[in-house]
Protein backbone atom coordinates (compact mmCIF):
# COMPACT_ATOMS: atom_id res chain seq x y z
CA UNK A 1 0.00 0.00 0.00
CA UNK A 2 0.72 3.78 -0.13
CA UNK A 3 -0.33 6.78 2.02
CA UNK A 4 -1.46 9.55 -0.33
CA UNK A 5 -0.04 11.78 2.84
CA UNK A 6 3.49 10.59 3.92
CA UNK A 7 3.73 8.62 0.63
CA UNK A 8 5.06 5.59 2.84
CA UNK A 9 4.55 2.52 0.81
CA UNK A 10 4.79 -0.88 2.20
CA UNK A 11 3.19 -4.43 1.32
CA UNK A 12 0.44 -6.56 2.79
CA UNK A 13 -2.04 -8.81 1.91
CA UNK A 14 -6.18 -9.26 1.76
CA UNK A 15 -6.53 -9.70 5.60
CA UNK A 16 -4.57 -6.62 6.44
CA UNK A 17 -5.64 -4.12 3.78
CA UNK A 18 -8.96 -5.64 4.65
CA UNK A 19 -8.84 -3.93 8.32
CA UNK A 20 -6.11 -1.05 7.64
CA UNK A 21 -7.25 1.67 8.58
CA UNK A 22 -4.94 4.59 9.37
CA UNK A 23 -1.59 4.57 7.75
CA UNK A 24 0.98 2.98 10.41
CA UNK A 25 3.75 5.84 9.82
CA UNK A 26 1.36 8.91 9.67
CA UNK A 27 -2.03 8.30 11.33
CA UNK A 28 -4.11 9.72 7.87
CA UNK A 29 -7.14 7.88 8.14
CA UNK A 30 -6.81 5.23 4.65
CA UNK A 31 -10.35 4.11 4.70
CA UNK A 32 -13.18 6.61 5.39
CA UNK A 33 -15.96 3.77 4.37
CA UNK A 34 -17.36 0.67 2.29
CA UNK A 35 -18.06 3.26 0.04
CA UNK A 36 -13.83 3.68 -1.08
CA UNK A 37 -11.83 0.44 0.21
CA UNK A 38 -9.73 -0.72 -2.87
CA UNK A 39 -10.67 -2.55 -5.37
CA UNK A 40 -9.59 -5.92 -5.82
CA UNK A 41 -8.37 -8.47 -8.39
CA UNK A 42 -8.02 -12.18 -9.17
CA UNK A 43 -5.25 -11.90 -11.67
CA UNK A 44 -2.30 -9.55 -12.59
CA UNK A 45 -4.12 -8.73 -16.38
CA UNK A 46 -7.20 -6.76 -14.80
CA UNK A 47 -5.05 -5.39 -11.96
CA UNK A 48 -2.57 -3.58 -14.52
CA UNK A 49 -5.56 -2.45 -16.49
CA UNK A 50 -6.51 -0.82 -13.07
CA UNK A 51 -3.21 0.36 -12.05
CA UNK A 52 -2.76 2.08 -15.58
CA UNK A 53 -6.00 3.46 -15.52
CA UNK A 54 -6.38 4.83 -11.97
CA UNK A 55 -2.87 6.06 -11.60
CA UNK A 56 -0.99 5.85 -15.00
CA UNK A 57 1.79 4.59 -16.87
CA UNK A 58 4.60 6.34 -14.32
CA UNK A 59 3.16 4.16 -11.28
CA UNK A 60 2.42 0.80 -14.12
CA UNK A 61 6.43 0.88 -15.33
CA UNK A 62 8.09 2.35 -12.17
CA UNK A 63 9.43 0.97 -8.73
CA UNK A 64 6.05 2.37 -7.27
CA UNK A 65 4.15 -0.69 -8.76
CA UNK A 66 5.98 -2.75 -5.40
CA UNK A 67 3.60 -1.01 -3.27
CA UNK A 68 0.44 -0.53 -5.19
CA UNK A 69 0.11 -4.28 -6.52
CA UNK A 70 0.02 -6.15 -3.51
CA UNK A 71 -2.59 -4.24 -2.83
CA UNK A 72 -5.06 -4.30 -5.92
CA UNK A 73 -4.33 -8.41 -6.30
CA UNK A 74 -3.51 -9.50 -2.39
CA UNK A 75 -3.89 -13.59 -3.49
CA UNK A 76 -1.14 -13.50 -6.39
CA UNK A 77 0.92 -16.19 -5.97
CA UNK A 78 4.74 -15.02 -5.13
CA UNK A 79 6.46 -16.36 -8.33
CA UNK A 80 3.45 -14.38 -10.71
CA UNK A 81 4.57 -11.21 -7.58
CA UNK A 82 7.56 -11.74 -8.97
CA UNK A 83 7.57 -11.99 -12.57
CA UNK A 84 5.29 -9.18 -12.74
CA UNK A 85 8.46 -6.75 -10.54
CA UNK A 86 11.07 -8.21 -12.72
CA UNK A 87 9.31 -6.31 -15.80
CA UNK A 88 10.88 -2.74 -14.16
CA UNK A 89 13.74 -4.75 -12.73
CA UNK A 90 15.21 -6.08 -15.69
CA UNK A 91 14.78 -3.24 -17.66
CA UNK A 92 11.87 -4.22 -19.76
CA UNK A 93 9.90 -1.47 -18.38
CA UNK A 94 11.71 1.25 -19.33
CA UNK A 95 11.93 0.09 -22.70
CA UNK A 96 8.03 0.34 -22.80
CA UNK A 97 8.25 3.74 -21.00
CA UNK A 98 10.27 4.92 -23.91
CA UNK A 99 7.84 4.13 -26.50
CA UNK A 100 4.75 5.75 -25.33
CA UNK A 101 3.66 7.84 -27.70
CA UNK A 102 5.58 6.14 -30.48
CA UNK A 103 4.08 4.85 -33.32
CA UNK A 104 2.44 1.16 -34.09
CA UNK A 105 5.34 -0.01 -35.61
CA UNK A 106 7.93 1.35 -32.97
CA UNK A 107 5.42 0.03 -30.07
CA UNK A 108 5.45 -3.49 -32.10
CA UNK A 109 9.49 -3.33 -31.55
CA UNK A 110 9.56 -2.51 -28.11
CA UNK A 111 7.37 -4.88 -27.01
CA UNK A 112 9.89 -7.75 -28.95
CA UNK A 113 12.84 -6.02 -27.11
CA UNK A 114 11.02 -5.75 -23.73
CA UNK A 115 10.26 -9.68 -23.81
CA UNK A 116 14.19 -10.34 -24.87
CA UNK A 117 14.88 -8.36 -21.85
CA UNK A 118 13.46 -10.77 -19.72
CA UNK A 119 14.70 -14.10 -21.62
CA UNK A 120 18.29 -12.34 -21.36
CA UNK A 121 17.30 -12.12 -17.25
CA UNK A 122 17.03 -16.59 -17.76
CA UNK A 123 13.06 -16.03 -17.74
CA UNK A 124 11.01 -18.19 -19.60
CA UNK A 125 10.08 -17.20 -23.83
CA UNK A 126 6.36 -17.78 -23.03
CA UNK A 127 6.07 -16.14 -19.24
CA UNK A 128 8.44 -13.21 -20.76
CA UNK A 129 5.65 -13.06 -23.63
CA UNK A 130 2.47 -13.46 -21.56
CA UNK A 131 3.79 -10.66 -18.45
CA UNK A 132 5.12 -8.10 -21.16
CA UNK A 133 1.43 -8.71 -23.54
CA UNK A 134 -0.22 -7.85 -19.76
CA UNK A 135 1.78 -4.53 -19.64
CA UNK A 136 1.08 -3.75 -22.92
CA UNK A 137 -2.51 -4.09 -23.16
CA UNK A 138 -3.00 -1.97 -19.33
CA UNK A 139 -1.20 0.97 -21.87
CA UNK A 140 -3.40 0.74 -24.22
CA UNK A 141 -1.10 -0.86 -26.95
CA UNK A 142 -2.45 -3.45 -29.85
CA UNK A 143 0.61 -5.48 -30.44
CA UNK A 144 1.56 -8.91 -29.42
CA UNK A 145 -2.30 -10.04 -28.86
CA UNK A 146 -4.61 -12.32 -30.40
CA UNK A 147 -6.92 -11.13 -33.28
CA UNK A 148 -9.99 -12.39 -35.10
CA UNK A 149 -9.96 -15.14 -37.60
CA UNK A 150 -9.63 -13.70 -41.00
CA UNK A 151 -13.16 -14.05 -42.29
CA UNK A 152 -14.14 -11.51 -39.73
CA UNK A 153 -11.66 -8.97 -40.94
CA UNK A 154 -12.84 -9.88 -44.19
CA UNK A 155 -16.49 -8.97 -43.77
CA UNK A 156 -15.41 -5.88 -42.02
CA UNK A 157 -13.80 -5.09 -45.34
CA UNK A 158 -16.89 -6.55 -47.47
CA UNK A 159 -19.16 -4.09 -44.97
CA UNK A 160 -17.26 -0.77 -45.91
CA UNK A 161 -17.22 -2.15 -49.66
CA UNK A 162 -20.67 -2.02 -49.63
CA UNK A 163 -21.41 1.11 -48.39
CA UNK A 164 -19.60 2.59 -51.94
CA UNK A 165 -21.08 0.43 -53.80
CA UNK A 166 -23.55 2.02 -57.11
CA UNK A 167 -27.54 0.95 -57.15
CA UNK A 168 -26.61 -1.42 -59.72
CA UNK A 169 -23.93 -3.39 -57.20
CA UNK A 170 -25.70 -2.98 -54.46
CA UNK A 171 -28.47 -5.22 -56.54
CA UNK A 172 -26.19 -7.87 -57.47
CA UNK A 173 -24.81 -8.44 -53.88
CA UNK A 174 -28.52 -8.80 -52.46
CA UNK A 175 -29.09 -10.80 -55.33
CA UNK A 176 -25.87 -13.07 -54.47
CA UNK A 177 -26.93 -13.02 -50.53
CA UNK A 178 -30.48 -14.19 -51.49
CA UNK A 179 -29.64 -17.26 -53.53
CA UNK A 180 -26.25 -17.86 -50.78
CA UNK A 181 -28.41 -20.63 -49.36
CA UNK A 182 -29.19 -22.70 -52.55
CA UNK A 183 -25.69 -22.28 -54.39
CA UNK A 184 -22.29 -23.72 -53.93
CA UNK A 185 -20.86 -21.33 -51.41
CA UNK A 186 -17.71 -18.75 -52.13
CA UNK A 187 -14.31 -17.86 -50.09
CA UNK A 188 -13.94 -14.47 -50.12
CA UNK A 189 -10.14 -13.63 -51.11
CA UNK A 190 -8.13 -10.53 -50.44
CA UNK A 191 -6.30 -8.92 -53.22
CA UNK A 192 -4.98 -5.47 -52.25
CA UNK A 193 -8.23 -3.11 -51.75
CA UNK A 194 -10.54 -5.35 -54.10
CA UNK A 195 -12.68 -8.28 -53.68
CA UNK A 196 -12.31 -11.50 -55.55
CA UNK A 197 -14.46 -14.33 -55.18
CA UNK A 198 -13.33 -18.03 -56.41
CA UNK A 199 -14.86 -21.61 -55.88
CA UNK A 200 -14.25 -23.06 -52.58
CA UNK A 201 -16.11 -26.21 -52.91
CA UNK A 202 -16.04 -28.58 -49.89
CA UNK A 203 -15.92 -31.48 -52.28
CA UNK A 204 -12.81 -29.61 -53.89
CA UNK A 205 -11.36 -30.00 -50.27
CA UNK A 206 -11.78 -33.43 -50.33
CA UNK A 207 -10.83 -33.83 -53.97
CA UNK A 208 -7.53 -32.30 -53.06
CA UNK A 209 -6.71 -34.89 -50.27
CA UNK A 210 -7.86 -37.80 -52.08
CA UNK A 211 -5.05 -37.11 -54.81
CA UNK A 212 -2.78 -37.04 -51.95
CA UNK A 213 -2.13 -32.99 -50.74
CA UNK A 214 -1.50 -33.13 -47.75
CA UNK A 215 -0.38 -29.97 -46.23
CA UNK A 216 -2.01 -26.22 -46.18
CA UNK A 217 -5.08 -27.70 -47.42
CA UNK A 218 -7.75 -25.09 -47.60
CA UNK A 219 -10.74 -25.21 -45.88
CA UNK A 220 -13.20 -22.69 -44.17
CA UNK A 221 -10.83 -20.18 -44.58
CA UNK A 222 -8.19 -21.77 -42.58
CA UNK A 223 -5.20 -23.84 -43.80
CA UNK A 224 -4.99 -27.45 -42.26
CA UNK A 225 -2.85 -30.48 -42.59
CA UNK A 226 -4.04 -34.23 -42.89
CA UNK A 227 -2.77 -36.21 -40.36
CA UNK A 228 -4.50 -39.43 -40.91
CA UNK A 229 -6.79 -40.83 -43.23
CA UNK A 230 -9.29 -43.93 -42.48
CA UNK A 231 -11.22 -44.83 -45.28
CA UNK A 232 -14.15 -41.95 -46.86
CA UNK A 233 -12.75 -39.71 -44.09
CA UNK A 234 -9.38 -37.20 -43.10
CA UNK A 235 -8.45 -36.05 -40.32
CA UNK A 236 -7.04 -32.52 -40.70
CA UNK A 237 -5.64 -30.10 -37.86
CA UNK A 238 -4.86 -26.57 -38.69
CA UNK A 239 -1.14 -25.77 -39.93
CA UNK A 240 -0.95 -23.40 -36.86
CA UNK A 241 -2.34 -21.76 -34.11
CA UNK A 242 -5.67 -19.97 -35.12
CA UNK A 243 -6.26 -18.20 -31.94
CA UNK A 244 -5.41 -17.83 -28.47
CA UNK A 245 -8.27 -18.78 -25.12
CA UNK A 246 -8.01 -20.47 -22.13
CA UNK A 247 -9.07 -23.91 -21.82
CA UNK A 248 -11.97 -22.85 -19.57
CA UNK A 249 -13.34 -19.57 -18.25
CA UNK A 250 -13.01 -20.19 -14.55
CA UNK A 251 -10.72 -21.38 -12.37
CA UNK A 252 -12.16 -24.68 -11.51
CA UNK A 253 -11.61 -28.74 -12.09
CA UNK A 254 -13.15 -29.56 -15.53
CA UNK A 255 -12.24 -32.05 -17.65
CA UNK A 256 -12.42 -31.63 -21.70
CA UNK A 257 -16.51 -32.75 -21.60
CA UNK A 258 -17.45 -29.80 -19.88
CA UNK A 259 -14.94 -27.36 -20.14
CA UNK A 260 -15.48 -23.84 -22.72
CA UNK A 261 -13.40 -24.22 -25.12
CA UNK A 262 -14.77 -27.92 -26.15
CA UNK A 263 -17.70 -25.64 -26.46
CA UNK A 264 -16.62 -22.49 -28.27
CA UNK A 265 -15.22 -24.87 -30.58
CA UNK A 266 -18.66 -26.80 -31.33
CA UNK A 267 -20.54 -24.18 -31.50
CA UNK A 268 -19.69 -20.53 -31.96
CA UNK A 269 -16.36 -21.72 -34.07
CA UNK A 270 -18.03 -24.34 -35.77
CA UNK A 271 -20.85 -22.04 -36.84
CA UNK A 272 -18.22 -19.84 -38.67
CA UNK A 273 -18.17 -22.68 -41.56
CA UNK A 274 -20.37 -22.53 -44.52
CA UNK A 275 -23.68 -24.83 -44.30
CA UNK A 276 -22.13 -27.16 -47.42
CA UNK A 277 -18.97 -27.31 -45.29
CA UNK A 278 -20.49 -28.21 -41.80
CA UNK A 279 -22.37 -31.06 -43.41
CA UNK A 280 -18.54 -32.31 -44.77
CA UNK A 281 -17.71 -32.75 -40.88
CA UNK A 282 -18.05 -35.88 -39.06
CA UNK A 283 -19.03 -36.06 -35.75
CA UNK A 284 -16.61 -38.55 -33.83
CA UNK A 285 -16.24 -40.26 -30.34
CA UNK A 286 -13.50 -39.14 -28.71
CA UNK A 287 -11.77 -41.12 -25.80
CA UNK A 288 -10.62 -38.99 -22.52
CA UNK A 289 -7.84 -40.99 -20.96
CA UNK A 290 -6.33 -40.18 -17.80
CA UNK A 291 -3.15 -38.15 -17.64
CA UNK A 292 -0.22 -41.08 -17.53
CA UNK A 293 2.00 -39.13 -15.68
CA UNK A 294 -0.59 -37.95 -12.59
CA UNK A 295 -3.50 -40.21 -13.08
CA UNK A 296 -5.44 -37.26 -13.64
CA UNK A 297 -8.96 -37.87 -14.76
CA UNK A 298 -9.56 -37.38 -18.21
CA UNK A 299 -13.59 -37.36 -17.85
CA UNK A 300 -15.82 -39.17 -19.71
CA UNK A 301 -15.76 -39.95 -23.80
CA UNK A 302 -17.62 -37.40 -25.58
CA UNK A 303 -18.69 -36.65 -29.53
CA UNK A 304 -17.76 -33.64 -31.21
CA UNK A 305 -17.70 -32.07 -34.57
CA UNK A 306 -14.24 -30.11 -33.85
CA UNK A 307 -11.64 -30.75 -30.48
CA UNK A 308 -8.10 -30.62 -29.23
CA UNK A 309 -5.47 -33.77 -30.10
CA UNK A 310 -4.35 -35.38 -26.81
CA UNK A 311 -1.63 -36.54 -25.61
CA UNK A 312 -1.98 -40.21 -27.31
CA UNK A 313 -2.80 -38.36 -30.30
CA UNK A 314 0.28 -35.91 -30.26
CA UNK A 315 2.61 -38.83 -30.13
CA UNK A 316 0.72 -41.04 -32.58
CA UNK A 317 0.40 -38.28 -35.76
CA UNK A 318 4.15 -36.54 -34.70
CA UNK A 319 6.24 -39.06 -33.89
CA UNK A 320 6.91 -41.66 -30.99
CA UNK A 321 10.27 -41.37 -29.56
CA UNK A 322 8.98 -44.09 -27.04
CA UNK A 323 9.26 -41.75 -23.93
CA UNK A 324 5.36 -41.48 -23.05
CA UNK A 325 5.57 -45.05 -22.26
CA UNK A 326 8.96 -45.43 -20.96
CA UNK A 327 8.67 -42.76 -18.72
CA UNK A 328 4.74 -43.75 -17.41
CA UNK A 329 3.93 -43.23 -13.69
CA UNK A 330 7.16 -41.05 -13.53
CA UNK A 331 6.76 -37.72 -12.18
CA UNK A 332 7.21 -35.42 -15.47
CA UNK A 333 7.47 -32.05 -16.44
CA UNK A 334 7.86 -31.82 -20.49
CA UNK A 335 9.08 -34.49 -22.93
CA UNK A 336 11.67 -33.20 -25.26
CA UNK A 337 12.54 -35.85 -28.00
CA UNK A 338 13.70 -35.71 -31.74
CA UNK A 339 9.95 -34.75 -32.76
CA UNK A 340 10.27 -31.24 -31.17
CA UNK A 341 10.29 -29.33 -33.90
CA UNK A 342 7.38 -31.43 -35.47
CA UNK A 343 5.39 -30.14 -32.94
CA UNK A 344 6.14 -26.75 -33.15
CA UNK A 345 3.23 -24.22 -34.06
CA UNK A 346 3.53 -20.75 -34.86
CA UNK A 347 0.70 -17.75 -33.73
CA UNK A 348 1.04 -14.77 -35.99
CA UNK A 349 4.54 -16.14 -37.16
CA UNK A 350 6.06 -15.79 -33.53
CA UNK A 351 6.41 -19.67 -32.16
CA UNK A 352 3.78 -20.22 -28.82
CA UNK A 353 1.99 -22.92 -27.16
CA UNK A 354 -1.22 -25.10 -28.16
CA UNK A 355 -3.55 -26.87 -25.41
CA UNK A 356 -4.60 -29.99 -25.74
CA UNK A 357 -7.84 -31.61 -24.39
CA UNK A 358 -5.53 -33.98 -22.22
CA UNK A 359 -5.35 -33.44 -18.35
CA UNK A 360 -2.46 -32.25 -16.78
CA UNK A 361 -1.17 -32.33 -13.02
CA UNK A 362 -4.73 -31.67 -11.74
CA UNK A 363 -8.14 -30.88 -12.41
CA UNK A 364 -7.31 -27.16 -12.83
CA UNK A 365 -4.88 -27.21 -15.33
CA UNK A 366 -4.77 -29.36 -19.31
CA UNK A 367 -1.59 -30.41 -21.31
CA UNK A 368 -0.07 -28.63 -24.11
CA UNK A 369 2.41 -28.16 -26.26
CA UNK A 370 5.24 -25.87 -25.35
CA UNK A 371 6.45 -23.48 -27.70
CA UNK A 372 9.66 -25.16 -28.48
CA UNK A 373 7.66 -28.10 -29.25
CA UNK A 374 8.27 -30.08 -25.95
CA UNK A 375 5.12 -32.21 -24.81
CA UNK A 376 4.40 -30.28 -21.72
CA UNK A 377 2.45 -33.20 -19.68
CA UNK A 378 2.53 -31.36 -16.87
CA UNK A 379 0.44 -28.55 -18.06
CA UNK A 380 -1.01 -24.76 -17.69
CA UNK A 381 -3.62 -23.42 -15.93
CA UNK A 382 -6.87 -23.79 -17.60
CA UNK A 383 -7.81 -20.25 -17.18
CA UNK A 384 -4.49 -18.75 -18.87
CA UNK A 385 -6.36 -16.98 -21.99
CA UNK A 386 -2.93 -17.09 -23.43
CA UNK A 387 -3.24 -20.96 -24.56
CA UNK A 388 -3.40 -21.48 -28.34
CA UNK A 389 -6.05 -23.32 -30.25
CA UNK A 390 -5.42 -25.82 -33.10
CA UNK A 391 -8.63 -27.10 -34.13
CA UNK A 392 -9.09 -30.73 -35.21
CA UNK A 393 -12.03 -32.62 -37.51
CA UNK A 394 -13.11 -35.21 -39.49
CA UNK A 395 -13.77 -34.41 -42.83
CA UNK A 396 -15.87 -36.57 -45.17
CA UNK A 397 -14.25 -37.05 -48.32
CA UNK A 398 -17.40 -38.23 -50.08
CA UNK A 399 -18.50 -36.63 -52.79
Amino acid sequence: MICNKCKSKWETDRRISASLVSCPFCGERLVQGNGDKHKTFDNTKEALIFIAQEHGAEVLLGNKLKAFLPDYAPQMHQNIKSLVFAVYEKGAAAILQSCLAAKQADKETAFKQAVSKLTEAFIAQDAAENIIREFAGALGWKVGTGGQPQQANTQSVLHQTASTQTGQQKTAQTSLNQTEQSVQPQVQIMQGSNITYKSDAATGTAAEIRQGKRRNIKFGGYSWRVLDIQGDKALLLTEDIIEQRPYNVQDEDVTWKNCTLRQYLNDEFFNTFSRQERAKILETRNANPNNQFYGTKGGESTVDKVFLLSINEVVKYFGDSGNLENLRGKRMWIIRDQYNDKRMAKYRNVGAWWWLRSPGYNGISAANVHNDGGLDVLGSLVYNDYGGVRPALWLNLKS
